[in-house]
């Protein structure tokens, strides 16, 4: 990268730039490059809607996303009106910037989406001075969303109007730096998308091959190739022994100091992974006002402990269940809305719990057994009542090795997601003015 890209600190001249560029780039209103721009359809159409083999794809905001068009939730209008509204009909290299919501979120047509209509989207048709991917880039970028945010009117729901992008002011270097500066980042692009599929992808495989494996449609062999002794039947509370939870809400809470540690609920819905490595993850500290002598000494968490979500607005997360891991000289307590469960009454293989929990048969009777109408509660009493079969120690540990080789490669993938989505903003900072 440094050896192809100047650095440059001269005003309307980018900090980064390719070697065989100079001189200062252009400050000019949109339509210098963007001539036709105009809304797309705003009125109802929700009568024209039809089958997606009769009709034409119909974009709307929420297909707009991250800087690229995609089918989430895509809707298809009939040909006689894709036809009465030629106005709308997208072209290839279009910008397609969002109105209302996320606004000033742009996307690029590519040939995927040619001769398709849109709704409720400002769309810009480049001339020959401009390149659309470059100019995506650069309104997406923080600095070209802060720009077009002072363009935003509207109280509860933000929007921008067509007119007010045409006078909108953006920097241009010649066509041929804009198209060398969108090449680069596109490559970029191209290896977060890859890297998202392959994560999507091994999730995709995670899930089909634990509902095999706990289904004992896959099943693992001894070191002689042997199969392992038969499942036995059980029930949660023969095998695990609940104990006290506190009630801290966040306002107790720090991420800064303190002695003990603190499992909130809420980071459980959306934090944390299933086997939770405390020496890995960032777990707030109880504030140090707080009377650490209430909370008895079975309360602390042990390894192997499952800290199970008892509150949910939605049946999805209902007793979403994380396993301690690698606790080490840690002190930690599980807190509000959470179930503390202890195997003390019967050996489990380490992590086994925290995948057995995510096992399509517990998540199917947690759903059943859960109370509640806008926020469902699941109580100990019913958890105990729980059933599900269970393999020998030795079988236990193998199906959570190989689970959590899965989950290792999964989280390499998002590390390096995260890493490429950084760098890629970092260089949107310094390669735009």
């Amino acid at each position: 990268m440094e050896d192809n890209i100047m650095v440059k600190e001269k005003q309307n001249v980018p900090l980064l730039r390719f070697p065989e560029f100079s001189g200062a780039w252009v400050e000019n209103e949109l339509e210098e490059y963007y001539p036709f721009v105009r809304n797309g359809f705003v009125g109802v159409a929700t009568p024209f809607y039809c089958d997606y083999s009769e009709g034409v794809k119909y974009l709307q905001s929420n297909n707009i996303h991250k800087g690229v068009i995609n089918e989430n939730k895509i809707v298809y209008i009939t040909k006689a009106f894709h036809q009465k509204n030629k106005k709308n009909i997208l072209k290839l290299d279009d910008i397609l910037m969002v109105q209302s919501g996320h606004s000033g979120e742009c996307a690029v047509v590519n040939k995927r989406y040619v001769d398709c209509n849109c709704h409720a989207l400002i769309i810009l048709s480049a001339n020959f001075k401009a390149n659309s991917y470059f100019t995506c880039y650069s309104i997406n970028s923080d600095r070209g969303q802060r720009s077009i945010f002072s363009l935003l009117s509207g109280n509860t729901i933000k929007h921008i109007l067509a007119s007010e992008v045409k006078k909108h002011k953006l920097h241009f270097p010649t066509l041929s730096e804009q198209t060398k500066i969108a090449d680069f980042l596109s490559v970029i692009d191209e290896r977060i998308d890859l890297l998202t599929q392959k994560k999507k992808m091994l999730e995709t495989y995670k899930k089909g091959v634990m509902q095999k494996l706990f289904s004992q449609e896959l099943r693992f062999k001894d070191e002689n190739g042997n199969n392992y002794p038969d499942w036995t039947n059980e029930i949660f509370g023969n095998i695990y022994t609940f104990y006290p939870t506190n009630s801290y809400s966040r306002d107790c809470l720090n991420m800064t100091f303190g002695y003990v540690k603190n499992i909130h609920y809420g980071d459980i819905h959306v934090k944390y992974k299933s086997i939770l490595n405390i020496q890995d993850e960032d777990i707030p500290f109880i504030n140090d006002d707080i009377d650490l002598a209430k909370i008895s000494s079975d309360s602390y968490c042990q390894d192997k402990d499952l800290l199970i979500a008892d509150a949910s607005e939605d049946y999805a997360d209902i007793g979403k269940t994380v396993e301690v891991s690698d606790i080490g000289s840690q002190q930690v307590v599980s807190g509000l809305h959470t179930i503390l469960s202890r195997p003390n009454k019967k050996e489990m293989a380490s992590s086994f719990g925290g995948y057995m929990m995510q096992s399509e048969n517990i998540k199917l009777q947690i759903k059943t057994i859960a109370q509640g109408t806008k926020v469902l509660g699941l109580s100990s009493k019913r958890l105990a009542e729980v059933t599900f079969k269970l393999p020998s120690i030795a079988e236990q540990q193998k199906t959570a090795n190989f689970l959590s080789e899965i989950d290792d490669n999964i989280a390499t993938l998002s590390d390096n997601i995260d890493s490429s989505q950084l760098y890629k903003k970092g260089l949107l900072q310094q390669m735009f003015v």
